[in-house]
C-alpha cells in the first residue's frame, strides 16, 4: 500500500488537498493508495470544504507500507506511524530539509520555494498525464489550498506557478465567484467558535538561533486580523503562554488589509523581528505593511 500522509500535530488545507489529490493520482496509475492523516483538521479547512465529497483515514498504516510525504519535510513533524526508510517521495514548500531529502530521494524529492504545496502536486498530476481525470473534489481542494497558502496571492512566497495552477484548476473546481472571500470569512467564523483550539491548531515550536528552547509561533490567516487581535489579545497570550516556553509570538496575516499583525511580550523578539522585518513594537504590538507567513519569516531568520 502507498500511504500519502503529512504531519502528526494537525492537518491544514494544503496537507489535506495534497494527500487526497496525490492518492487519487496513484490510484489512477493502478496503485493501491490511501490518504491517511492523523492530525485533526484545523481552522483552514472551513465548513464548506468539509462538506465536499472526498475521503481520507486517520489511521490504518501497516508494516511494509510505503510513504509519500506532503506539505512537511521535517522528520520530527511526520505522522508517528511513518518509517523513514520506507519514504519513497516527498512534496513540500517549507525550508530547512531540502538537502537531506535530495540526497535520500533524488528526483523523488520535490521541495521548492513556492506558495503552496498544492501547486507542486498539481504540476505533478499534469506531468503524469492525469489532469483531465482529476475529480472535482480534488480540484476544489487544490484550488482552495493555493488561495489559502498564498494569502490570495499576496504572500511573498507566491509566484506565477501558483497563479497558473489556480487558473488551470478554476474551471474544473466549479466554485462560486465569491469563493475566496467566503472561504476566509468561513475560517474566521469557525475560529470564533473556539479561539484557543484554533490557535493551537496552527502553532509550532520554531528553533531560532539564540533561543535554546525554541520560540512558540502561532499563526492565523484571517480576512480582518486587526479586529480579531483587538478582541482576543488576552486569549492569544494565555494560549501561547500555555506551551511553557519563555518566548512566544503570534503572527496574524490580514488578507483583506494586505498587512500582518504581530503580538508578543518578549523584548528579545521585539528586537529580532524588528530587525528582519523592519517593524517597531509598541506595547507588544507591531504591524508590517505587507503579508508575511511563518515559513517566510523562518527563511529570513535562517539567512541572518
Amino acid at each position: 500500500m502507498m500511504i500519502v500522509t503529512s504531519g502528526q500535530q494537525y492537518t491544514d488545507i494544503d496537507a489535506l488537498a495534497c494527500a487526497v489529490a496525490y492518492a487519487e493520482l496513484l490510484r489512477f496509475e493502478g496503485k493501491k493508495a490511501e490518504a491517511i492523516l492523523p492530525g485533526p483538521l484545523n481552522h483552514s479547512v472551513s465548513p464548506t470544504v468539509r462538506s465536499w465529497d472526498f475521503s481520507f483515514s486517520s489511521e490504518g498504516a501497516a508494516e511494509g507500507d510505503q510513504y509519500v510525504i506532503v506539505d512537511v519535510s521535517n522528520p520530527a513533524s511526520f505522522a508517528r506511524f511513518v518509517k523513514k526508510e520506507n519514504i519513497v517521495e516527498i512534496f513540500d514548500h517549507h525550508y530547512g530539509f531540502e538537502e537531506e531529502w535530495q540526497d535520500a530521494l533524488g528526483e523523488n524529492c520535490h521541495i521548492e520555494t513556492i506558495g503552496a504545496c498544492a501547486t507542486l502536486v498539481w504540476e505533478e498530476i499534469i506531468r503524469r498525464g492525469y489532469a483531465s481525470a482529476c475529480s472535482k473534489s480534488s480540484a476544489r481542494l487544490l484550488l482552495t489550498a493555493i488561495i489559502s497558502n498564498t494569502l490570495n496571492f499576496g504572500a511573498h512566497i507566491s509566484n506565477e506557478r501558483d497563479r497558473r495552477a489556480y487558473e488551470q484548476l478554476h474551471d474544473m473546481a466549479d466554485v462560486a465567484p465569491d469563493w475566496t472571500a467566503r472561504y476566509f470569512a468561513e475560517q474566521e467564523q469557525y475560529v470564533l467558535q473556539n479561539v484557543p483550539a484554533a490557535i493551537q491548531g496552527d502553532t509550532k515550536i520554531a528553533m531560532i538561533p539564540g533561543f535554546e528552547e525554541g520560540v512558540v509561533v502561532g499563526q492565523m490567516e484571517l480576512w480582518d486580523s486587526g479586529a480579531f487581535l483587538k478582541a482576543h489579545m488576552n486569549i492569544i497570550k494565555k494560549t501561547l503562554e500555555g506551551y511553557g516556553h519563555a518566548h512566544w509570538i503570534m503572527c496574524l496575516p490580514s488578507v483583506g488589509e494586505g498587512k500582518t499583525y504581530f503580538y508578543t511580550e518578549s523584548p528579545d523578539l521585539y528586537s529580532l523581528f524588528g530587525k528582519i522585518l523592519n517593524i517597531g513594537f509598541d506595547n507588544g504590538l507591531a504591524v508590517a505593511p505587507e503579508l508575511w507567513l511563518r515559513k517566510e519569516i523562518r527563511k529570513k531568520l535562517l539567512e541572518i
